[in-house]
């Protein structure tokens, strides 16, 4: 009974230790790999012309599938609610809208 126990202990500490290197390397691929999401708000600021002190509701949040990864940002800014879409690669701008707060509602 006791080999067992220790045989279970060893196995589960090589587990954790192997669960933990990968989940370290995915989150490193992650960080390396993207511009990141500051880089992507200020992308966004940039092109509305905007401080960062002007803005507020600020929302930045990282997507992929299986073939792209991009950052969706959203801020409202003097009355109008901004939304990106930034490459999470190279930062470019996929797309923009700007409208005025609470259009719709």
């Amino acid at each position: 009974m006791k080999k067992g126990l220790k045989t279970a202990i060893i196995v589960l500490a090589v587990l954790v230790v192997l669960g933990g290197a990968v989940a370290g390397f995915f989150i490193w691929r992650h960080q390396t790999g993207y511009i990141g999401s500051d880089r992507a708000l200020q992308t966004a600021l940039d092109h509305a012309g905007l401080a960062g002190a002007q803005v507020y509701d600020t929302d930045t949040e990282f997507e992929k599938d299986k073939f792209s990864a991009w950052y969706e940002v959203d801020f409202e800014a003097g009355g109008t609610e901004y939304e990106y879409i930034i490459d999470a690669v190279n930062g470019s701008i996929l797309s923009s809208s700007a409208k005025p707060e609470h259009a719709g509602s």
